[in-house]
């Protein structure tokens, strides 16, 4: 038989569902848990390192379930990252998109770059959160000590797995390119900045 879990993380809660066919398609939550950020040095934080811990408690009653080998799908709310040190370390717990942060950021970054370039290299609607603007007013020092940017999804499928992978709704890719080293993410990341 074939077994397919989903890991499903929302703003308020998360859950661990497997899924099977057996005389027909069989949905069963194996783990709920409890999901926020809190405020943590100004800011709205995700507790990470929790959410990592209750998707291990959530694969581990599969595992007591008899499954054995797997898929594994992980969800979250899509525009949220981790920066990672140069050895694969987490550096500080994610800001979660609901932050003020970015309040009024768009212009600033419209000023830089303009809004038909930023839709024609990534085709994703303006929304103040996505993380194009998270990037722009990220802490220029914890910038400079970051090697890897990770989205949430893919932050828990490094700790499931040890193996990084990058996303499509971080705002910074070209989709007709298929490139995450685009000009756009280029100037944000590599220089113009705030």
């Amino acid at each position: 038989m074939t077994y397919h879990v989903a890991i499903d993380i929302g703003a308020s809660s998360g859950r661990v569902m497997l899924a099977y066919k057996e005389e027909g398609l069989h949905l069963e939550e194996i783990h709920r848990f409890k999901n926020g950020f809190a405020k943590v040095d100004g800011h709205d934080r995700w507790d990470i390192d929790q959410l990592v811990k209750n998707v291990l408690i959530g694969l581990e009653k599969v595992k007591q379930q008899g499954v054995g080998t797997c898929t594994i799908g992980i969800d979250t709310w899509a525009v949220d990252y981790v920066l990672l040190d140069d050895e694969g370390e987490l550096l500080g717990q994610p800001v979660a998109y609901r932050d003020a942060r970015t309040q009024g950021v768009m212009e600033q970054v419209f000023q830089q770059i303009p809004k038909e370039t930023i839709y024609k290299k990534t085709g994703i609607q303006f929304l103040n959160f996505n993380t194009l603007y998270q990037l722009f007013v990220e802490d220029d020092n914890l910038l400079d000590k970051t090697d890897k940017i990770l989205m949430i999804p893919d932050y828990i499928a490094y700790k499931l797995t040890g193996k990084m992978t990058g996303g499509s709704h971080q705002l910074v890719n070209d989709p007709i390119s298929s490139s995450r080293k685009s000009n756009l993410r280029q100037g944000f990341v590599g220089g113009v900045r705030h």
